[in-house]
């Protein structure tokens, strides 16, 4: 199944109620240790890039953020420091027309 047929078949089922925040925390939540399980896998690209993740599936790496076209909207990429971004924008066949971040993290950050 790749990215875009993930997220054709998550638009078909509602996901529990929750709180949007709460709903949202956890989806980053989940894409980061998605994220990590993918890397750890993976020691070469361990230190690199962004692990994408669509339908709560790591469906590929990219070594940056570009060609959005390439994954459906809605799709997470995660970079190495927590960065989340996701493609925003267009539809499943075209793709989606931007990558948008979402969350910014910082070694300072605590």
């Amino acid at each position: 199944m790749n990215c875009r047929q993930a997220m054709t078949y998550a638009m078909e089922f509602q996901r529990p109620s929750a709180s949007r925040e709460e709903q949202t925390m956890n989806d980053h939540t989940n894409c980061i240790r998605l994220a990590q399980a993918w890397r750890d896998d993976r020691p070469q690209l361990a230190g690199t890039g962004f692990v994408v993740v669509c339908n709560d599936q790591s469906c590929g790496w990219i070594n940056m953020i570009r060609n959005p076209e390439c994954w459906a909207p809605g799709c997470i990429a995660v970079g190495t420091n927590g960065d989340l971004w996701q493609a925003m924008g267009g539809n499943d066949y075209d793709g989606a027309a931007r990558w948008e971040r979402i969350t910014h993290t910082t070694e300072n950050d605590q």
